[in-house]
């Protein structure tokens, strides 16, 4: 175990200065970006490609219909939050689901 605590800790730095550098990028460039670009769809073609691909049962399936319902009937909430309604919905369908299973 020795070196396990440095290891650590260089870890965290090396991954915390990366954020740092990452976020002060995304701030500078992001001021350069439009407001008439379509980047509004980003994070939700992101997920949905992260997504996809791991639907093989059918709860899986019955909660990501649920989220993809709450998020399109949300999308006109401002800043995202529709993504993030959708996302929080699909979690709440996730754990009933899991809980119903395991009675």
């Amino acid at each position: 175990r020795s070196g396990r605590w440095e290891l650590i800790l260089a870890s965290g730095l090396v991954l915390g200065a990366f954020w740092i550098v990452a976020m002060a990028a995304g701030m500078g460039l992001g001021a350069a970006i439009p407001a008439s670009s379509p980047l509004n769809f980003t994070a939700t073609a992101v997920i949905i490609a992260l997504l996809v691909p791991r639907l093989r049962a059918r709860p899986q399936v019955l909660v990501a219909a649920v989220a993809a319902a709450v998020a399109t009937t949300s999308s006109s909430l401002p800043n995202g939050l529709g993504l993030g309604a959708g996302l929080a919905a699909g979690i709440v369908a996730g754990a009933l689901i899991e809980a119903r299973r395991r009675r």
